[in-house]
C-alpha cells in the first residue's frame, strides 16, 4: 500500500501473520461469545442469549448459526417452550 502524503510517497507493509492473528481472534471471540449465548438458550435465558447473539449478529452479519440461535431466543421469549424442552429442535420439513 502506498499513501501519498504531500512530503511525498510513503510505504506500508503489513506482514501476513498479523492478519493471521486477526483473523484468529476474530474467530476465538465468535466461538467464545456463540458458547455463551448457546449456554444461556440451553438454560432457557431467552433475554441474555438474545443479547448476545444479536451483538454477534452486528459484529459477523453473515453467520447463520447466530442468526438462528437470535431468532430463538427471541421466539422463546415471545412463546417459551414447554417445561419438557431439552434445547432439541425437531425440523417438521425439508
Amino acid at each position: 500500500m502506498i499513501a501519498q502524503p504531500k512530503t511525498g510517497p510513503l510505504s506500508f507493509f503489513t506482514s501476513h501473520s498479523f492478519y493471521v492473528r486477526l483473523v484468529t481472534a476474530f474467530v476465538a471471540l465468535l466461538c467464545r461469545e456463540f458458547r455463551r449465548g448457546f449456554d444461556a438458550y440451553l438454560h432457557r435465558d431467552w433475554s441474555a442469549g438474545a443479547g448476545i447473539f444479536g451483538r454477534l449478529a452486528r459484529k459477523f452479519p453473515d453467520d447463520g448459526p447466530v442468526a438462528l440461535y437470535l431468532q430463538r431466543c427471541r421466539r422463546y421469549q415471545e412463546q417459551p417452550p414447554g417445561p419438557d424442552w431439552r434445547g432439541v429442535t425437531f425440523l417438521e420439513s425439508k
